[in-house]
């Protein structure tokens, strides 16, 4: 689904459509923030999967931040 967003994302940008990019990307960001909350931090993966999901979070609010696809393309390529 993340996915899906992202690549809308990157067609409002195309289109010069700011609006349509920054709800792309907050709803690309609440995907990671569900992922965030669905972690059982019993098992060990889930610090590392935790460490990895608030830096693509952070990456999409750089790119709604600079209006930019780059940190789409750097959370695209971690997750």
């Amino acid at each position: 689904m993340i996915f899906t967003y992202m690549d809308e994302a990157y067609l409002a940008k195309d289109a010069d459509n700011h609006d349509a990019f920054k709800l792309a990307v907050k709803n690309g960001q609440d995907v990671i923030s569900s992922l965030i909350h669905a972690l059982d931090f019993s098992y060990d993966v889930s610090k590392q999967l935790y460490s990895l999901y608030v830096y693509c979070r952070n990456m999409l609010a750089k790119a709604l931040y600079q209006y930019s696809t780059d940190g789409i393309e750097e959370s695209q390529k971690i997750l």
